[in-house]
């Protein structure tokens, strides 16, 4: 009886075995879609960037942070995607010291450097605790690094779609920071310190990607200043603009450690320089007429020149 309950039961398992709908298992699917990265360098015809980064915003999961893909050079590539409803960012990936913020948003997505001292911007080894407060920024006032050149662009609203072949983004990239150069000539006693630095006043703190904005949190930027030993001082340094609505006023500040220990400043006002600049993506300013005072030595402002050693033999009789 035992032999047969069993035999009924191994029936029993053979067919339900034989009436089971049996799917094949799938391995390695490839969910994704080829997406080809094209560069129009129309705008900045002059970038040579060492390679691109692409940032997706994928539009159907708002608040998430963008997925990030590296390309190789300044003349694009292909990536491959989920298909989707996105927006993206470009930016040159060959920069130090840029630092991003509000990466849950494609609209708010910007660029911004780290806080500095006053000093470190200008690289004088110096902390002008000589000088009087009137001649010094605020204790308030922030200084933020100079940021690299940088070239970025977007493109808004793509669907991508499984079934489309070939398809394809075209970003148009532009120069994305302020080039400022300073120049001072007819410059007087500047042979007498081999220390100078600047700083330039309310100027923006970030930029905004999406739509190629300045934040409204003005900042200061320091900076060195080079001398030719003669009579002319320069410099050149990068920014990140300026809100011309509410940053209407501009003040740059020269400052030069001198060889007897004492610390000096001037100040200039360059708003009109500023704002009327005929390319606001290069900025020039030049002055004129600065007299840095000589170095007090011995009580006086000059410095004694002692003239080489004579050698005179004097024969000693022992």
């Amino acid at each position: 009886m035992k032999q047969v309950v069993r035999f009924i039961w191994l029936i029993a398992a053979l067919v339900l075995t034989l009436s089971c709908d049996h799917k094949e298992l799938l391995y390695d699917v490839d969910w994704t879609v080829a997406l080809n990265v094209n560069f129009d360098w129309s705008k900045a015809p002059t970038a040579n960037p060492e390679g691109m980064s692409v940032y997706m915003f994928d539009l159907d999961k708002p608040g998430t942070r963008p997925e990030r893909y590296d390309l190789i050079g300044k003349n694009g590539g292909r990536i491959k995607i989920v298909p989707g409803n996105y927006s993206f960012v470009c930016i040159n990936n060959d920069v130090e010291n840029i630092l991003f913020r509000n990466d849950r948003s494609f609209d708010d997505y910007s660029i911004y450097t780290r806080n500095i001292t006053m000093e470190s911007g200008m690289n004088i080894n110096s902390r002008f605790s000589t000088l009087t407060r009137a001649e010094l920024p605020s204790a308030d006032d922030k200084f933020i690094m100079s940021p690299d050149s940088c070239w970025t662009g977007t493109v808004r609203n793509v669907e991508v779609v499984k079934d489309e072949p070939d398809r394809s983004i075209t970003f148009v990239p532009e120069i994305s920071v302020v080039t400022i150069d300073v120049i001072i000539t007819d410059a007087l006693n500047i042979r007498y310190s081999t220390e100078f630095g600047g700083t330039l006043d309310n100027m923006s703190s970030s930029f905004r990607l999406s739509d190629r904005t300045v934040g409204t949190t003005p900042v200061y930027y320091s900076f060195p200043i080079y001398s030719d030993g003669g009579s002319t001082l320069t410099s050149s340094f990068t920014v990140f603009g300026y809100d011309p609505v509410t940053m209407r006023n501009h003040s740059l500040t020269v400052y030069a450690k001198l060889p007897d220990g004492r610390e000096w400043s001037k100040k200039f006002d360059v708003t009109d320089q500023i704002l009327n600049a005929p390319d606001q993506k290069h900025i020039v300013i030049r002055l004129s007429g600065l007299e840095v005072p000589k170095p007090i030595v011995n009580g006086s402002g000059f410095r004694p020149k002692v003239d080489d050693w004579l050698t005179k033999e004097i024969e000693v009789t022992m």
